[in-house]
This record gives C-alpha cells, sequence and structure tokens, in this order.
C-alpha cells in the first residue's frame, strides 16, 4: 500500500487536500494497519500534537486500545478459536512467592507436563490472557497472585511455596543487590537502593515499607484481588492484620498442598502424593552463588551481617507472614507424618511418591 491509496478517502470531495508529511503518512498507515481504517482529520491532528514521544507509543497504543482489542478478538472469532476451545479439564496452577524455591520447583514440575502444555506466563499476567488461550494449558507456574489464578478454566488445582520470611527478605535484598546496574535493571523502583543503603537502611526506607513485595508480601500475595497499590496506612495488613491472616491461612489451607524451601526434599514427596505426580529431585535453581559465578549481569558483593538493628526491621516487615508461616509449618508436619505413616501402611513409596 502507497501514500497515494491511502489519500483516497479526500478524492471526490472537489478540493485538492495538500501533500501529506511523513508523519502524517505513518499515522494514516498505522491508523490503517492495526484498526483497519484511515483516521479523520481530528485523529490526524491529535496524533501529531504528541510529538516524538506519540510517534514511540503509536503501535501499542492502537493495539491496546478498545478498538484495536475488539479488532483482534473479532480475528480470533473468525478463526475459529472459540470452537476449538475445551474449558473443562483439570490444571496446576504454581502460585511462585519470590524468593522460596520456586524456580526449583517450576524445574520439576516442568518434567511432568509436555512442554506445549506448559503455559509461558511467567509473572503477574494472567489477567492479559484470554480463557481461550490458557485452555491450551494444564501448568501454570508465575509469580501470580492467587485471585487471578481464578481465571484459569477447568478445575484448578492450586500449590505455593513458602519461606522464613526474614530469611526471605534477606535473599530479596542481597538478589537485587547483585544485579549490575543496567536501564532495566535501574528503571526497578527499589534495586538501586540496594547498592547505596546498607541492608538495614534499606529496610527502613518508608518506600520499601510500603512495597507489597516486601511488607508481609506473602499473605498480600495470597488475599490481593487484583489491586496492585502500596500496602498504606489504609491496607488491611495494617488496619486488621488479624483478618488478613485470617483470609490467607484459608486460601493456604484450601490448597491442593504446599511446602517449604527450607525441607525440599519433604516438599516435592508431599507434593508428588498430593498431586499423583512423579517429580525427580533436581538441583537447586536461581542459587545466588551459582548466579553471580555464571551469570554477566550478577556481581559478588560482601553479605552484610546480620544485626540487632537489621533483624528488627525484618520483624516489623513480616509479622503476618510469620504468624501464617508458623501455622504452615504445623499444618506441614501433621502432612509429612500422615504421609509417612501411608507409605509404610501400604509396604512402599508407591506410584509418584519416590
Amino acid at each position: 500500500m502507497n501514500d497515494s491509496d491511502l489519500d483516497n478517502d479526500s478524492l471526490g470531495s472537489g478540493v485538492i487536500s495538500p501533500p501529506r508529511t511523513n508523519e502524517e503518512s505513518a499515522i494514516r498507515e498505522a491508523w490503517w494497519q492495526l484498526l483497519g481504517r484511515l483516521p479523520s482529520e481530528d485523529e490526524i491532528a491529535s496524533e501529531l500534537g504528541l510529538g516524538s514521544a506519540g510517534a514511540a507509543t503509536r503501535s501499542r497504543r492502537l493495539a491496546l486500545s478498545e478498538e484495536g482489542l475488539a479488532r483482534v478478538r473479532h480475528f480470533r472469532f473468525l478463526n475459529g478459536e472459540v470452537y476449538d476451545t475445551v474449558l473443562s479439564g483439570n490444571r496446576l496452577a504454581f502460585v511462585h512467592i519470590e524468593k522460596c524455591g520456586g524456580t526449583t520447583l517450576h524445574e520439576m514440575l516442568t518434567t511432568q507436563f509436555p512442554a506445549n502444555r506448559i503455559c509461558p506466563e511467567r509473572f503477574d499476567g494472567l489477567g492479559s490472557w484470554t480463557i481461550n488461550e490458557l485452555s491450551r494449558f494444564d501448568l501454570f507456574s508465575g509469580h501470580f497472585d492467587v485471585a487471578y489464578c481464578r481465571s484459569i478454566p477447568g478445575t484448578v488445582r492450586l500449590i505455593t511455596m513458602l519461606r522464613d520470611p526474614r530469611e526471605r527478605l534477606l535473599s530479596v535484598y542481597r538478589f537485587w543487590r547483585a544485579h549490575k546496574p543496567s536501564p532495566e535493571i535501574d528503571s526497578h523502583p527499589l534495586i538501586p537502593l540496594t547498592r547505596t543503603m546498607s541492608a538495614e537502611e534499606f529496610f527502613s526506607d518508608p518506600l520499601v515499607d510500603r512495597s507489597a513485595g516486601i511488607r508481609d508480601a506473602i499473605v498480600g500475595q495470597l488475599i490481593r484481588e487484583g489491586e496492585k497499590g502500596e500496602v498504606g496506612a489504609d491496607h488491611i495488613l495494617r488496619t486488621d492484620p488479624g483478618q488478613a491472616l485470617k483470609k490467607a491461612w484459608k486460601t493456604l489451607k484450601g490448597m491442593a498442598a504446599f511446602g517449604f524451601v527450607e525441607r525440599m526434599e519433604d516438599t516435592r514427596l508431599v507434593l508428588n502424593d498430593a498431586l499423583g505426580l512423579q517429580m525427580p529431585r533436581v538441583a537447586p535453581k536461581q542459587v545466588l552463588t551459582d548466579l553471580v559465578t555464571n551469570r554477566e549481569s550478577f556481581v559478588v558483593r560482601e553479605e552484610e551481617p546480620v544485626t540487632a538493628g537489621l533483624m528488627a526491621r525484618l520483624d516489623a516487615l513480616t509479622a503476618v507472614d510469620r504468624a501464617l508461616y508458623g501455622k504452615a509449618r504445623r499444618l506441614f508436619d501433621t502432612r509429612v507424618r500422615m504421609m509417612r505413616l501411608k507409605r509404610l501402611a501400604t509396604g512402599g513409596a508407591g506410584k509418584g511418591r519416590r
């Protein structure tokens, strides 16, 4: 398609339009390609008013506009995608909490499913997928909030991994601090702070204190209903921590199974038993000492001592998480004992329990 084709809407009016600038032609081309129509003169003027910043984001804005998304949905319908969808069936969703051994468990889980049945979404982006797209997969493994796992069709079994909340925060700090500077890393609101602050200073910073990924982040990931704001003064984790704990505990108990990074082998056996899997042992993944040795994007940094002041800050940031962790450990111990008794009663490891 050339510019003369795009200018046909001005023909037949009895008025000869002035020549299009390169930028106007680019705008018209983008509208045609992404929306299937030509822009009005008002739309062209509005787009030109955005300048170079608008040009840089034009394709994304048009594709994600209501009109653009409606066009994609229509194409999917015409392509017969709806009729190929099977919403029923059993699916497994692993709620990966940061620095809780999730990469290791993900590696084990992927041995149990065909590669084309594993959803590639590894972050909290399930809400961006259509129900038709999600129906193609049997395993979901990523940093999902539990609430978004409800968008997965069929019968969904949830699992997660936990870790001592204070140790988790220390691991987060050390992991972030080991990243070398880069435009992508430096765009993160907290990671650059780890290079200029001690651990105690970092966890005392008001921005860090309000971060949903720091303050009682384990409970938060289990109870959020889609919102991603800071843990401010009016957040349930501050206003009613007891109720937040109650909600998180109900969610955790309702999962098919959960485990602990500190007890990886027991976790593997419990998950195999609960899910009917045969996950093998694998070497721990994303271990910081391995990353700084084998990845150019990481650097060795001296590990800071854990002082009384630092422990006080970690305690303050994990009060609800620690309460949940204690309850979960006791339930996990009970499940391990029951699993072992069942294995003894059946005279061996049995299928999926080795």
